[in-house]
């Protein structure tokens, strides 16, 4: 989500169009910064180890302060406290609202933990109350666009926008990071946590022919786990190298040289 912010944020300010960026504070301090040559980031809350939503009522005087609001645009995850944000926003400018889902907690998050069986309830009930509220709604993928129409949202009003990237990172030819490893290869990129279920992925690369390679770049709470998971699927750990991303690990055209990035 963050990098799909980024880039978004990124082409908007370059159009000439002045944003304000409301977020929670994650492992910085809160602040309020400018980037681009229009646009605000503000970032609210407090450093705790739990009830990290408490960051949304800090939040509110931002949203309520704001000067002349044309439209919200919230990108909706695992933080459900930006729904109900949102919608305040929108009534407070009477303005419209555009609801990005990059993952459905309702439909996309399984728990393993207690917090997140609360996480997945009271973000699913936030989900059923206000999504089918907004003007439009932009899913990342056809299956999660079905899903938001049979959650009671109009078809018209659901639209499919895959992820963007800047093509720049991917312009320039660059040294293969990683010249003993055979082709053809598959490659995930992405955050290891159960709602991405990599372990689907670790299955269905079992089925391919024995030549393929799997390349993961990731870091996250099942980073520990992966060999793990491999080693239940026949052939398929001696087939995988895992990388962190950053220094040390692949920068971004690592993926770009596998035969199918997933």
């Amino acid at each position: 989500m963050q990098n799909h912010v980024a880039e978004l944020t990124g082409c908007l300010d370059r159009l000439g169009v002045a944003q304000l960026v409301v977020t929670s504070r994650l492992a910085g301090p809160a602040d309020r910064v400018r980037f681009g040559a229009h646009g605000q980031v503000v970032r609210a809350g407090l450093r705790v180890p739990v009830l990290r939503q408490g960051w949304a009522p800090l939040a509110v005087r931002h949203v309520l302060g704001a000067g002349r609001v044309d439209l919200v645009h919230v990108h909706c995850g695992e933080d459900v406290a930006v729904l109900p944000l949102a919608r305040l926003a929108a009534r407070r400018h009477g303005c419209p609202v555009v609801a990005t889902v990059h993952l459905s907690v309702r439909h996309g998050l399984r728990p393993v933990t207690p917090r997140g069986v609360v996480l997945r309830a009271a973000g699913g009930t936030a989900e059923r109350w206000l999504l089918p509220g907004a003007d439009a709604g932009i899913a990342l993928t056809p299956s999660t666009a079905r899903l938001l129409r049979g959650d009671g949202i109009p078809a018209g009003r659901v639209h499919v926008i895959p992820p963007g990237y800047d093509p720049a990172l991917f312009a320039a030819a660059t040294d293969d990071p990683f010249p003993g490893l055979p082709r053809p290869r598959v490659a995930y990129l992405g955050r290891l946590a159960p709602q991405k279920d990599v372990g689907t992925l670790l299955e269905a690369f079992a089925r391919l022919a024995a030549g393929a390679q799997l390349l993961v770049v990731g870091d996250g709470p099942d980073r520990a786990a992966l060999p793990r998971e491999a080693i239940r699927q026949p052939g398929a750990l001696r087939r995988l190298r895992a990388t962190r991303p950053g220094p040390g690990g692949a920068g971004p055209r690592g993926p770009a040289r596998a035969a199918q990035p997933v």
